[in-house]
């Protein structure tokens, strides 16, 4: 479509009344994605333009239509042009809060939208812009991505550097995964002194305890977390019934083996403790 040619449509989309712009915008919304279906991305970016033009009273639909834009700059490779239409996106999300997760895309097309977004905006731009902020991956997300070797550095680092024992439960935590008991009972210990307060750092120090086979320590811990916080933690709640079976509270392991989900009395140590106090997985 020429630049005469994509001007006289926007003139006529002004022109005519507000209820058949809204049909025209979707129509050349609709034309857009057709074009996309056949590969023609330059006639994809005319007709989305001028959807686009037209649907700026519907954020969501704006949204849409921009997305669609973007994506089929993308695939036209015109890399100026995508992060232009990906700074409009974010200044809708900035004034309309949601338009871009009510915006009616496919999944592929968001996944595809979310991670242009990313890969193209500074991080502070998306931060101040609504919930496209989610998209920003926190410190922790980023230290994941790393091998465990260099996660456990990573945490002792920023435990050291920040006094914070969110670190240290986290290197606990990748400790317990990797089967070093040993190690995620001393981390786990260093953040309860920090955070003697939180549930969520004694019920992991319990688990350790557990995995080295001190069950009365272990026990000890677990009880000092309230029933109701125990129930939010399905694994340590299999620890904990695995310590009560231990110490020949049989009884009570059986109520808890009972509750389990099923993905938790299926680990080996469960079932195990399982097929002894009932001979097979009671039934649900």
């Amino acid at each position: 479509m020429s630049r005469r040619i994509l001007l006289a449509a926007l003139a006529a989309a002004i022109a005519i009344p507000a209820a058949a712009a809204d049909d025209f915008s979707r129509q050349r919304l609709e034309e857009a994605e057709r074009f996309v279906e056949v590969g023609d991305y330059r006639g994809a970016m005319d007709s989305f333009r001028i959807a686009a033009f037209g649907l700026m009273n519907d954020p969501p639909q704006y949204e849409r239509a921009l997305v669609g834009l973007a994506l089929a700059e993308k695939a036209a490779e015109a890399p100026d042009q995508v992060k232009e239409t990906l700074q409009k996106i974010v200044r809708v999300e900035t004034r309309f809060p949601g338009a871009f997760d009510s915006a009616a895309l496919s999944p592929a097309d968001r996944k595809a939208a979310e991670g242009l977004l990313l890969a193209t905006l500074p991080p502070e731009a998306l931060l101040a812009a609504g919930r496209l902020g989610r998209l920003v991956p926190s410190e922790e997300e980023k230290l994941t991505r790393l091998p465990s070797r260099e996660r456990h550095r990573a945490y002792e680092e920023r435990a050291s550097a920040h006094n914070e024992s969110k670190w240290d439960i986290a290197n606990s935590r990748l400790y317990l995964e990797e089967g070093n008991a040993r190690l995620a009972a001393k981390y786990a210990q260093f953040a309860l002194l920090a955070s003697p307060g939180s549930d969520g750092v004694r019920l992991v120090y319990a688990r350790a305890l557990a995995a080295l086979s001190r069950w009365n320590d272990a026990l000890a811990e677990f009880e000092r977390v309230p029933p109701a916080e125990l129930d939010a933690y399905p694994e340590a709640k299999g620890d904990y019934a695995i310590c009560l079976y231990r110490v020949g509270r049989t009884g009570e392991a059986r109520t808890v083996l009972s509750a389990l989900p099923a993905e938790v009395a299926s680990r080996p140590a469960v079932a195990r403790v399982m097929r002894d106090l009932f001979g097979a997985p009671p039934s649900r």
